[in-house]
Protein backbone atom coordinates (compact mmCIF):
# COMPACT_ATOMS: atom_id res chain seq x y z
CA UNK A 1 0.00 0.00 0.00
CA UNK A 2 0.98 3.63 -0.52
CA UNK A 3 -0.45 6.36 1.68
CA UNK A 4 0.21 10.03 2.00
CA UNK A 5 -1.13 13.50 1.44
CA UNK A 6 -1.52 16.05 -1.33
CA UNK A 7 -0.14 19.43 -0.24
CA UNK A 8 -1.45 22.62 -1.81
CA UNK A 9 -4.72 24.24 -2.80
CA UNK A 10 -7.36 22.75 -5.06
CA UNK A 11 -10.99 23.52 -4.15
CA UNK A 12 -12.15 20.42 -6.05
CA UNK A 13 -9.67 18.02 -4.42
CA UNK A 14 -12.34 15.70 -3.02
CA UNK A 15 -13.68 15.19 -6.56
CA UNK A 16 -10.35 13.77 -7.70
CA UNK A 17 -8.06 10.78 -7.23
CA UNK A 18 -4.38 10.05 -6.96
CA UNK A 19 -2.90 7.25 -9.03
CA UNK A 20 0.36 5.50 -9.63
CA UNK A 21 1.95 5.78 -13.03
CA UNK A 22 4.91 3.65 -14.10
CA UNK A 23 8.26 5.42 -14.23
CA UNK A 24 8.95 3.71 -17.57
CA UNK A 25 6.51 2.72 -20.33
CA UNK A 26 7.11 -0.98 -19.68
CA UNK A 27 6.61 -0.55 -15.93
CA UNK A 28 3.83 -1.99 -13.78
CA UNK A 29 0.24 -0.86 -14.25
CA UNK A 30 -1.08 1.58 -11.71
CA UNK A 31 -3.45 1.83 -8.77
CA UNK A 32 -5.69 4.70 -7.73
CA UNK A 33 -7.52 6.03 -4.69
CA UNK A 34 -10.02 8.80 -3.97
CA UNK A 35 -8.93 11.93 -2.15
CA UNK A 36 -10.11 12.58 1.38
CA UNK A 37 -11.22 16.05 2.54
CA UNK A 38 -7.89 16.64 4.30
CA UNK A 39 -5.91 15.73 1.16
CA UNK A 40 -4.90 12.28 2.40
CA UNK A 41 -5.07 9.08 0.38
CA UNK A 42 -4.45 5.34 0.74
CA UNK A 43 -3.83 3.14 -2.31
CA UNK A 44 -3.90 -0.62 -1.84
CA UNK A 45 -2.50 -3.31 -4.15
CA UNK A 46 0.20 -1.07 -5.61
CA UNK A 47 2.55 -3.11 -7.83
CA UNK A 48 6.22 -3.25 -6.85
CA UNK A 49 8.66 -1.16 -8.84
CA UNK A 50 9.55 2.41 -9.71
CA UNK A 51 6.54 4.64 -10.30
CA UNK A 52 5.10 8.06 -9.61
CA UNK A 53 2.18 9.05 -7.42
CA UNK A 54 0.23 11.53 -9.53
CA UNK A 55 -2.53 13.98 -8.61
CA UNK A 56 -4.40 15.41 -11.60
CA UNK A 57 -7.58 17.41 -11.69
CA UNK A 58 -9.15 19.33 -14.57
CA UNK A 59 -11.62 21.85 -13.16
CA UNK A 60 -15.06 21.85 -14.76
CA UNK A 61 -15.85 25.33 -13.43
CA UNK A 62 -15.71 28.31 -15.84
CA UNK A 63 -12.19 29.72 -15.98
CA UNK A 64 -10.87 26.78 -13.95
CA UNK A 65 -7.61 25.19 -14.98
CA UNK A 66 -5.80 21.99 -14.28
CA UNK A 67 -3.98 21.19 -11.09
CA UNK A 68 -1.40 18.45 -10.88
CA UNK A 69 1.64 17.25 -9.05
CA UNK A 70 3.64 14.05 -8.76
CA UNK A 71 6.22 12.35 -6.60
CA UNK A 72 8.54 9.53 -7.70
CA UNK A 73 8.40 6.38 -5.56
CA UNK A 74 10.07 2.98 -5.50
CA UNK A 75 7.66 0.40 -4.09
CA UNK A 76 9.44 -2.47 -2.39
CA UNK A 77 7.13 -2.56 0.63
CA UNK A 78 4.32 -0.39 1.97
CA UNK A 79 5.07 3.33 1.85
CA UNK A 80 3.61 5.87 4.26
CA UNK A 81 3.76 9.67 4.37
CA UNK A 82 4.23 10.15 0.61
CA UNK A 83 3.80 13.86 -0.17
CA UNK A 84 2.49 15.07 -3.54
CA UNK A 85 3.05 18.83 -3.82
CA UNK A 86 0.59 20.65 -6.10
CA UNK A 87 1.70 24.16 -5.19
CA UNK A 88 2.72 26.30 -8.16
CA UNK A 89 5.10 29.21 -8.41
CA UNK A 90 6.05 31.95 -10.81
CA UNK A 91 9.64 32.03 -11.98
CA UNK A 92 10.89 35.42 -13.09
CA UNK A 93 14.20 36.49 -14.48
CA UNK A 94 16.07 38.85 -16.73
CA UNK A 95 17.95 38.02 -19.89
CA UNK A 96 20.78 40.30 -20.83
CA UNK A 97 23.49 40.34 -23.42
CA UNK A 98 27.13 40.91 -22.49
CA UNK A 99 30.13 41.22 -24.73
CA UNK A 100 30.04 42.11 -28.41
CA UNK A 101 26.31 42.96 -28.55
CA UNK A 102 26.12 44.50 -25.07
CA UNK A 103 25.37 48.00 -26.30
CA UNK A 104 22.54 46.84 -28.54
CA UNK A 105 19.04 46.69 -27.10
CA UNK A 106 17.11 43.48 -26.71
CA UNK A 107 15.01 44.56 -29.66
CA UNK A 108 17.95 44.42 -32.08
CA UNK A 109 16.58 41.32 -33.80
CA UNK A 110 18.40 38.26 -32.56
CA UNK A 111 17.72 38.56 -28.85
CA UNK A 112 14.14 39.76 -29.24
CA UNK A 113 13.32 36.34 -30.75
CA UNK A 114 14.95 34.52 -27.84
CA UNK A 115 13.01 32.09 -25.68
CA UNK A 116 13.45 30.81 -22.16
CA UNK A 117 12.22 27.27 -21.63
CA UNK A 118 11.92 24.89 -18.70
CA UNK A 119 11.81 21.23 -19.74
CA UNK A 120 10.70 18.83 -17.03
CA UNK A 121 13.09 16.00 -16.24
CA UNK A 122 10.57 13.56 -14.74
CA UNK A 123 7.59 14.00 -17.09
CA UNK A 124 6.39 15.55 -20.31
CA UNK A 125 5.91 19.21 -19.40
CA UNK A 126 7.52 22.22 -21.03
CA UNK A 127 7.09 25.89 -20.16
CA UNK A 128 8.44 28.68 -22.34
CA UNK A 129 8.26 32.41 -22.75
CA UNK A 130 10.18 35.21 -24.39
CA UNK A 131 11.78 38.25 -22.78
CA UNK A 132 10.19 41.69 -23.02
CA UNK A 133 12.11 44.61 -24.49
CA UNK A 134 13.71 45.13 -21.07
CA UNK A 135 14.87 41.49 -20.98
CA UNK A 136 12.50 40.46 -18.18
CA UNK A 137 10.45 37.28 -18.38
CA UNK A 138 8.06 35.30 -16.17
CA UNK A 139 7.04 31.66 -16.38
CA UNK A 140 3.69 31.42 -14.57
CA UNK A 141 2.10 28.63 -12.53
CA UNK A 142 5.08 26.28 -12.76
CA UNK A 143 4.52 23.04 -10.81
CA UNK A 144 7.29 22.01 -8.46
CA UNK A 145 9.76 19.58 -9.97
CA UNK A 146 13.13 19.14 -11.65
CA UNK A 147 13.68 21.09 -14.88
CA UNK A 148 16.36 21.71 -17.45
CA UNK A 149 16.62 25.43 -18.28
CA UNK A 150 17.19 26.25 -21.93
CA UNK A 151 17.66 29.49 -23.83
CA UNK A 152 16.82 29.21 -27.52
CA UNK A 153 16.40 31.12 -30.75
CA UNK A 154 19.62 33.08 -30.32
CA UNK A 155 21.65 33.68 -33.44
CA UNK A 156 25.34 34.20 -34.02
CA UNK A 157 27.62 32.49 -31.50
CA UNK A 158 25.95 33.19 -28.15
CA UNK A 159 26.05 30.92 -25.15
CA UNK A 160 24.47 30.81 -21.72
CA UNK A 161 27.01 32.39 -19.39
CA UNK A 162 25.12 32.33 -16.12
CA UNK A 163 21.84 31.10 -14.69
CA UNK A 164 20.83 32.13 -11.19
CA UNK A 165 18.03 31.02 -8.91
CA UNK A 166 17.42 33.17 -5.84
CA UNK A 167 20.71 34.96 -6.54
CA UNK A 168 22.79 31.75 -6.64
CA UNK A 169 24.45 30.47 -9.82
CA UNK A 170 22.98 27.05 -10.67
CA UNK A 171 24.64 26.06 -13.95
CA UNK A 172 26.77 23.44 -12.22
CA UNK A 173 24.06 22.03 -9.96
Amino acid sequence: SVSGKVVGEDPDMTKSHVLTSPAEPSGPTGSSAPMQEDGSFVMNSVPAGRAQVVYWHQSDSPGGGRTYGWTPIDVRESLDNVIVDIRKQNISGTMRVVGEHESESLTDGSVSRASVRLRAVDRNDNRSTGPGTDGRFTLSDVPRGRYIAEVGNLYGAPYLKELRLAGVSILDS
